[in-house]
């Protein structure tokens, strides 16, 4: 086995909000509908007839700073023509189809933020990429302050008015801080009622109006007390070495964050002291995979555990590292793999991929599973 050398190059200003080359396969797969498919490549070890239920105590889940949601922001945005066709929907139903990460909305209300999202029900994630046959609108809401919105305004100019709101043919997208102080995100995709800027900036307006009008209510949320202590650096949950090793790399990996421009799901993850990366080739911008957490985020894994993904309900894995109420659960299709772990109440998820028509890397994304167990375990 080589000897790898392990770097970490974190970029403070890289937004999470684009998929960099290691996750892009996983991407794709999810995007393009792909049925879900057995394991392929060495069975992993599996306990039989695994569920999806982590333990019996129950987890409390955030709640938001605010007393309007998203009842009343879909009063807003009845000015839309496209709402009449569109359902209300959890926003982690069509997040979770998209790709093998953690869903942006859970990070904004773990942050007490709102999120709210009216579709078609086609998976979609505006932060990893497109899904043409996708049509909805999402609102975002948190305190503005807790996702940097000062970065926001310096990196793309915002002037006085605290907005920037743009339309390109059927896709219009609006961040705006309110005189309330908050910063309000709209994604809408909608071929089939595509509006030109001046009447989405309209239905903006309105948005505003009433989410300004919300009263700030509650307190941060808080996770379990034997929440394990994360440090917020993708060495601590994984290492490039680790990530190497287990796919017997002979080429030198670092672990990267995604660079430039800045967002609302930016800003929240540096907020939550989760800047996810991705593991690539020293010499390229490819590489075996990508990990990505949730501080924290059991409450969120514990709601999505009941919707569907592409890729089936996936194996429970039996790692050594793993106490009672804890779980990994190992899902592949085609040439992609993707884990998902609750260790010391905080959700990880890692994702890799191979070359189209080369086996599912399932050994090897295990054995960074299980690194990643044995890591988290090191720091109780």
């Amino acid at each position: 086995m080589t000897t790898f050398r392990g770097a970490w190059n974190r970029n403070r200003n890289g937004a999470v909000v684009r998929c960099v080359a290691a996750c892009s396969m996983t991407v794709m797969l999810a995007l393009a509908g792909c049925a879900p498919a057995s394991v392929v490549g060495p069975t992993p070890t599996a306990s039989p007839s695994p569920t999806a239920t982590i333990d019996e105590t129950p987890i409390v889940a955030p709640t938001p700073h605010f007393d309007g949601n998203c009842t009343d922001i879909g009063g807003a945005l009845s000015g839309d023509p496209a709402m009449s066709s569109l359902t209300a929907i959890d926003p982690l139903v069509t997040q979770l189809g998209s790709a093998a990460t953690i869903p942006a909305s859970a990070a904004i209300e773990q942050v007490g933020g709102i999120s709210c999202e009216w579709s078609n029900g086609e998976y979609m994630s505006s932060t990893i990429g497109l899904n043409v046959d996708y049509r909805g609108i999402r609102v975002d809401v948190v305190i503005a302050d807790t996702a940097n919105w000062a970065l926001m305004s310096e990196i793309y100019g915002l002037d006085s008015t605290d907005r920037m709101i743009t339309c390109i043919s059927d896709l219009c997208t609006a961040d705006v801080r309110t005189a309330a102080g908050y910063w309000v995100a709209v994604y809408r995709q909608n071929t089939d009622h595509p509006v030109p800027l001046a009447d989405f900036t309209a239905v903006i307006d309105a948005l505003e109006a009433e989410i300004d009008a919300f009263a700030r209510v509650g307190s941060d949320w808080q996770a379990p007390i034997d929440t394990i202590a994360l440090p917020g650096d993708c060495e601590s949950v994984v290492t490039a070495d680790q990530v190497g090793d287990a796919f017997a790399s002979t080429d030198d990996l670092v672990a990267q964050i995604a660079g430039g421009g800045w967002s609302m799901f930016a800003g929240v993850m540096e907020h939550l002291d989760a800047m996810w990366c991705s593991f690539v080739f020293t010499e390229s911008d490819t590489g075996p995979g990508a990990v990505y957490w949730l501080p924290g985020g059991e409450w969120a894994w514990e709601r999505a555990a009941g919707y569907s993904r592409p890729w089936g309900d996936g194996i429970r894995l039996t790692l050594d590292d793993l106490r009672d109420g804890e779980s990994a659960w190992l899902r592949c299709a085609e040439s992609a793999c993707s884990v998902d772990l609750i260790v010391g109440h905080h959700w990880i998820v890692f994702s890799s991929y191979r070359e189209p028509g080369m086996t599912a890397p399932a050994a090897e994304t295990e054995a960074v599973a299980e690194a990643i167990a044995s890591n988290l375990n090191a720091l109780r």
